[in-house]
C-alpha cells in the first residue's frame, strides 16, 4: 500500500521501524551502559584530578608570586646591604693593606737603620785602620830619621842582653 494515498502512516511497516530503533536503543543501553558508565567515571574522575592539579599548580604560583613580590619589595633594601658590606669589606680590606704597608715600611726603616749602624761601625774601623797605619808609618819615618847607627848598637846590645836574661830563666 501507499503511504501518501492513505494520508497516514501504516502503523504494520513504520511500527517495526520504530520497534526496532527501540530494540536497537535497549540494546545499546543494555550492552553499553556499564562500559559507558566506567567511562564516564573514570572521565570525571581524571577532569575532578586535572583540577585538582591545576588548583594545587595554581596556590604554588600564587605562592611563588607573593615569594617573589616580597622579594621585589626588599630588593633595594637587599641590594643596599649587599652594597654596605662590600664597602665595609672593602675598608677593612684597605686597613688591613695600610696596616701591612706600615709594618713593612717600618721594618725597612729599622733594617736602613742597623745596616747604616753597621756601616758606620765599618767605616769608623776601617778611618781608625787607617790612622794607626800612618802613625806607623809617620812613627817610621820618625825613627829612621832620629835614630843613628850609634841607637841601633845600642838596641841591638840591650836585646841580647835581654835575651840572656830569657834564657836563664827558662
Amino acid at each position: 500500500m501507499n503511504v501518501f494515498l492513505s494520508g497516514g502512516p501504516a502503523w504494520n511497516v513504520e511500527g517495526f521501524y520504530v520497534l526496532d530503533v527501540l530494540v536497537l536503543f535497549f540494546a545499546l543501553w543494555w550492552f553499553m551502559r556499564k562500559p559507558l558508565a566506567k567511562f564516564i567515571r573514570e572521565r570525571r574522575e581524571r577532569v575532578m584530578a586535572d583540577i585538582d592539579e591545576a588548583q594545587r599548580l595554581r596556590e604554588e604560583a600564587e605562592t611563588k608570586l607573593q615569594e617573589y613580590e616580597e622579594r621585589l619589595e626588599h630588593l633595594e633594601e637587599e641590594v643596599q646591604s649587599i652594597l654596605d658590606e662590600a664597602r665595609a669589606a672593602g675598608e677593612a680590606q684597605r686597613k688591613q693593606i695600610l696596616l701591612s704597608a706600615n709594618k713593612a715600611a717600618e721594618r725597612i726603616r729599622s733594617d736602613a737603620k742597623v745596616r747604616l749602624e753597621q756601616e758606620a761601625r765599618k767605616l769608623e774601623h776601617e778611618l781608625r785602620t787607617r790612622m794607626v797605619q800612618l802613625s806607623v808609618g809617620i812613627a817610621e819615618g820618625l825613627v829612621q830619621e832620629k835614630i843613628t847607627d850609634a841607637h841601633r848598637g845600642k838596641f841591638v846590645t840591650d836585646y841580647i842582653a835581654e835575651l840572656d836574661n830569657w834564657q836563664g830563666e827558662l
